[in-house]
């Protein structure tokens, strides 16, 4: 599993991490991956 850094999303201008794995299927390699848009504790309130 991999987790980006928060980062500006172009698609809603809102900050999102990146989270993506590898695996195997077929012996082919896959990445599997999706954006979850980040909301840091202190904004939350």
């Amino acid at each position: 599993m991999h987790v980006t850094k928060p980062y500006l999303s172009i698609n809603e201008a809102m900050p999102c991490v990146t989270l993506s794995v590898e695996t195997r299927s077929e012996g082919k390699r896959c990445v599997l991956c999706g954006d979850i848009d980040w909301v840091a504790e202190d904004d939350a309130e």
